[in-house]
């Protein structure tokens, strides 16, 4: 008898599992077009961006590109600092644009970075764009001077 009932119990298990999975999945992002479309948004989004533009320039860009998939913060951690973080996807790393701002709220620096690490450029990620005398904030400042081999 409490065979049966242990083998009952595995099963309810799995199944839930597996619901978990069907459900969850595709609301963080795990949808590969979904993904893809995102990645292609950030991209599109960050080659139309330039330095010196301004934060009201910054958001009728991304207005502009009707980009769905993406979303734009001010980041908590810095200051004068905004990030566009495509959807969150388990099975990849998942790409943020950081947009950093002058005293005059104009951009100085277009850096992409994995969510994990800002010390991680992604292989096929564009070069950081920097103005020479960007103040960015620490938490991306350490990142970009190991991937210049500087830290």
């Amino acid at each position: 008898m409490s065979l049966v009932k242990a083998y009952a119990c595995g099963s309810i298990q799995v199944l839930l599992y597996v619901a978990m999975v069907l459900c969850v999945a595709p609301a963080i992002g795990c949808g590969g077009t979904k993904h893809k479309m995102a990645h292609e948004e950030l991209m599109s989004f960050h080659s139309a961006l330039s330095l010196g533009a301004t934060k009201a320039q910054v958001q009728d860009i991304l207005a502009d590109i009707g980009a769905e998939h993406l979303t734009l913060w001010e980041e908590h951690r810095c200051e004068k600092t905004w990030r566009v973080q495509t959807p969150l996807r388990v099975d990849e790393l998942n790409w943020l644009l950081w947009i950093q701002l002058d005293s005059q709220d104009r951009v100085v620096a277009l850096i992409i970075r994995i969510s994990d690490d800002a010390s991680y450029r992604p292989e096929d990620a564009p070069e950081d764009i920097v103005s020479p005398n960007a103040e960015i904030c620490d938490y991306l400042q350490e990142g970009v001077l190991r991937i210049k081999g500087k830290f």
